[in-house]
């Protein structure tokens, strides 16, 4: 997953541990890796991933433009990754 900072004032963290504590940051891979069956590694990336991906969406909710609408009008569901997704 790429996330771009493509609009002025948008940031992304250079470390995703840095936005949740690091206890937070540790059972979230814990249980993704046990639930998901995955190695811890795989699961430190994913939360990782997910957290960056949370933040990007934060930092853009309420501004003009935020989200993407389908040509019907209907809003549609952003998952950038199946491991996002599954954390």
């Amino acid at each position: 997953m790429s996330i771009t900072a493509d609009r002025p004032g948008t940031t992304v963290a250079q470390d995703p541990r840095t936005l949740v504590s690091g206890e937070v940051f540790d059972k979230l891979t814990r249980y993704f890796a046990a639930r998901q069956e995955v190695s811890h590694t795989y699961a430190e990336r994913a939360v990782g991933q997910f957290l960056v991906f949370l933040k990007a969406h934060a930092d853009q909710a309420g501004k003009p433009n935020f989200g993407m609408l389908l040509p019907t009008g209907e809003s549609y569901r952003v998952v950038p990754t199946r491991p996002v997704d599954a954390v």
